[in-house]
């Protein structure tokens, strides 16, 4: 399995819509796509007058990212509705081998 992350950075102020829009818009679009990811977790946290995101999606194989993603898979996908309520975000996404995991 791979794990795909990716982190971005909005205002306080543009936090809660930009949660919203990972949640509402975001999510149900990579659900419905045949060659999308196959999980999807948003991660938020204050970051002193910023609220940092961290997204990870969940491929079986690289061959799924490279689908998902194309060529250039290592560039981050941000659309312009997410640059509208960013501040900054990576514009590299990392990938990892996921060799462990625990679920209780």
């Amino acid at each position: 399995m791979i794990a795909r992350i990716w982190q971005a950075w909005a205002e306080v102020s543009k936090a809660d819509r930009y949660e919203a829009f990972l949640r509402d818009t975001i999510i149900p679009a990579l659900k419905a796509m045949d060659n999308g990811p196959h999980d999807m977790q948003i991660n938020r946290r204050r970051d002193g007058d910023l609220v940092e995101f961290k997204t990870i999606m969940w491929f079986d194989d690289m061959a799924g990212v490279r689908a998902f993603a194309g060529d250039t898979f290592e560039t981050a996908i941000v659309a312009e509705e997410d640059r509208a309520l960013l501040i900054r975000f990576e514009q590299h996404v990392k990938h990892y081998e996921v060799v462990g995991s625990f679920a209780k």
